[in-house]
């Protein structure tokens, strides 16, 4: 970008990132979000795993004894992998993106889906973003393109199951790799008051 780049360094296969130092945004009824980053992995090959976007837990995101049990975003699981979209409420921490229970209208979970595009392209700069419509829906999309939408689930008395309503989400980037770089051009997050 114009004012340069941040570079995130991993020299081990720990995960790290930059959670933004920001106030928190609470996901509610009266609420739209909209998430936005631009950024390249620089060896894709390396990168096991990848988390951007709007997650409760900011020291491991990505854990597989702990990790995020409220989160929006994308995510990748393994080297090489295609991106894939999603959005958890009370998730098993223990469960990587992707694997936590479902959610369904009666047990709080985790709704995800593949996005139609490729594996990300090692040193492109790709943009990905998402829109949270007052906990009705959350709208995906990389390089513009929409990719996929998550439709809230809702139990009969009125508990939302797969998009966080009961706590506060940061803005991040987070990976695994060993010895691998990701390059950041910016992190927009925004929301009505």
């Amino acid at each position: 970008g114009h004012g340069g780049l941040v570079r995130i360094t991993e020299n081990s296969t720990t995960q790290t990132g930059i959670a933004t130092n920001v106030a928190s945004i609470y996901p509610t009824a009266a609420r739209r979000i909209y998430f936005e980053a631009r950024l390249t992995l620089n060896d894709t090959s390396n990168i096991s795993s990848c988390f951007i976007g709007l997650s409760n837990d900011t020291e491991t995101p990505i854990g597989t004894s702990s990790g995020s049990t409220d989160y929006v975003g994308f995510f990748i699981v393994s080297a090489g992998a295609a991106w894939s979209y999603g959005s958890a409420k009370d998730k098993s921490g223990s469960a990587t993106f992707g694997s936590g229970t479902t959610a369904t209208t009666s047990a709080s979970g985790e709704t995800d889906a593949a996005s139609s595009g490729t594996a990300h392209t090692q040193g492109t700069m790709q943009t990905f973003g998402f829109y949270l419509s007052n906990l009705k829906s959350v709208k995906f999309h990389i390089d513009g393109s929409h990719v996929g939408t998550v439709n809230r689930l809702q139990d009969t008395d009125g508990t939302y199951r797969n998009i966080a309503d009961d706590g506060a989400l940061k803005p991040m980037i987070s990976f695994i790799g060993n010895a691998d770089t990701v390059d950041i051009d910016y992190i927009i997050c925004v929301s009505d008051r």
